[in-house]
């Protein structure tokens, strides 16, 4: 079984007055349970996505986003393309709750990669990876592997987790 956490951001900007994602909670995941009703049937690579049941992660709503784990059969290219009956289910269906309101130009959403905080006493933050550049990301790495006056056993195991990363991926041999 593979897993892919799957951000989805709406597409159309909102004001502090309009109504969200975060206000039609009920609504999404009963179209999540038609969408994992639906896919369940495909012959091809059955999926669902975790509604928090059998271990499975839940969804993660706010205001403008939406984290689901998308669980397959089969390894995926394209992650954020399985998700399309799940859009139209969420656009097209005739309850009042349906996010049709929150199209622009016929798109709802944009697919991003999701990071997590979890820091203690907060609740987990959901972070668009792709609002920071790798510039952004070797800069912050060189700072936080210079600093020397943090000996901490959370920053040696980032930094062997770095590691691990690095060699796995053929950076280091």
């Amino acid at each position: 079984m593979y897993e892919y956490k799957i951000g989805l951001a709406l597409v159309k900007s909102l004001n502090e007055k309009d109504k969200g994602l975060d206000e039609r909670i009920p609504f999404i995941k009963s179209q999540i349970r038609i969408f994992n009703e639906k896919s369940s049937h495909s012959l091809i690579n059955p999926k669902h996505i975790g509604l928090g049941a059998k271990g499975e992660d839940d969804i993660q709503i706010t205001k403008t986003t939406l984290v689901i784990t998308l669980y397959t059969q089969e390894e995926l290219n394209t992650p954020g393309k399985a998700v399309r009956l799940l859009s139209q289910l969420l656009i097209t269906s005739e309850d009042v709750d349906n996010l049709s309101d929150l199209l622009l130009e016929k798109k709802l959403f944009r697919s991003f990669k999701v990071a997590t905080t979890d820091i203690l006493d907060q609740p987990k933050r959901i972070i668009d990876i792709s609002a920071f550049s790798d510039s952004d990301l070797i800069k912050a790495l060189v700072d936080f592997a210079c600093n020397s006056h943090d000996f901490s056993a959370k920053k040696r195991n980032a930094i062997d987790e770095m590691k691990k990363i690095a060699i796995e991926n053929e950076l280091l041999y």
